[in-house]
C-alpha cells in the first residue's frame, strides 16, 4: 500500500503547526490560572490578613510596654556596650556601670 502526496501531505505538513498551537494555548491557559492563584492567595490574601493583623493590634499597650521597660533596655545595652557582658535575661536591670564609666546620652523614644 503506498501512500498518496495528495491532502496527506498538506495534513503532515500543518499538523506540527496545529500541535504547536495547542501547546501554546494550553501553556498560556497554564499561566493565566497560575498568575490568577498567585495574585489571589500571594499578594491580595496576604495583604488582607496583614492589614488585619495591624487593625488588631494594640498600639498603646505597646506604647506603654515600651515606656515602663525603655530605661531598663537602655541600661542593659549600655552595660553590654561597655563591659562586654550581658546583664541577664528578659527585663532585669544590669549590674551599675564600674565606677567612672560614662554612660551614652542615647536618643530614646521617650523623656520622662
Amino acid at each position: 500500500s503506498t501512500q498518496s502526496t495528495g491532502s496527506s501531505g498538506i495534513n503532515a505538513e500543518y499538523g506540527h503547526a496545529r500541535a504547536l498551537g495547542k501547546a501554546l494555548a494550553l501553556a498560556s491557559v497554564t499561566a493565566v490560572t497560575a498568575t490568577t492563584i498567585f495574585c489571589y492567595y500571594g499578594i491580595y490574601k496576604s495583604h488582607k490578613s496583614t492589614v488585619t493583623w495591624w487593625q488588631n493590634f494594640d498600639h498603646q499597650a505597646r506604647i506603654e510596654r515600651i515606656r515602663e521597660n525603655e530605661k531598663v533596655f537602655f541600661d542593659k545595652w549600655e552595660y553590654f556596650w561597655r563591659t562586654g557582658k550581658w546583664g541577664g535575661a528578659g527585663y532585669i536591670q544590669p549590674p551599675p556601670l564600674p565606677e567612672g564609666t560614662p554612660y551614652g546620652d542615647n536618643p530614646r523614644l521617650f523623656r520622662d
